[in-house]
């Protein structure tokens, strides 16, 4: 089992708008460290903080998704963001995950754990009996985390996309929940 960095406290909680800002930064650093050698260095460079932090606000507020932190040692370090699964055909009870990241200096702090089994939880109190989401086929560090949480690739979901100018595949991981 790996061994994670030590830290005295990690508290999974709703997000607050007073967290947009942390969240922003934690998703643009997020992105740049996980892409980095799959998408254009010119694209991750180009990522706003400040786009980000007025998406965040906009979806705290409309909640359309749920979106919780982990604090590490009193520092919103990663977020989750989740709701109704988007894909066609998806049932009343299937849920998706749609972002998770942590800021680089808290991978393999055991915060994404965190977050997951927060996520989790929430979905499960709402009624879901199956969770998906959707991975860059080349993000082989979030498809270990993934697999390692009970995701498995969904047979025949690839599919090509553009992100940032470049043809990148994508699939679905997914795994059906209970209790």
């Amino acid at each position: 089992m790996k061994k994670h960095k030590h830290f005295p406290t990690m508290n999974v909680r709703p997000a607050l708008s007073s967290d947009v800002d942390a969240i922003a930064r934690t998703h643009v650093l997020g992105w740049q460290h996980a892409y980095g050698g799959i998408l254009s260095p010119n694209f991750l460079a180009s990522l706003s903080v400040e786009q980000r932090a007025r998406m965040w606000a906009e979806a705290i507020e409309k909640q359309v998704q749920r979106l919780l932190v982990v604090e590490v040692a009193g520092q919103v370090s990663g977020f989750v963001a989740f709701g109704p699964c988007r894909d066609d055909g998806a049932h009343a009870t299937d849920f998706e995950v749609w972002a998770i990241y942590l800021h680089p200096q808290f991978i393999g702090s055991g915060a994404g754990q965190a977050l997951w089994l927060g996520s989790l939880a929430a979905m499960k109190r709402r009624g879901a009996t199956r969770v998906t989401l959707w991975v860059l086929a080349k993000n082989e560090v979030a498809i270990r985390f993934y697999r390692a949480a009970g995701f498995t690739e969904d047979a025949e979901s690839r599919k090509s996309i553009q992100v940032g100018g470049v043809p990148v595949v994508e699939v679905r991981y997914s795994q059906n929940i209970t209790g």
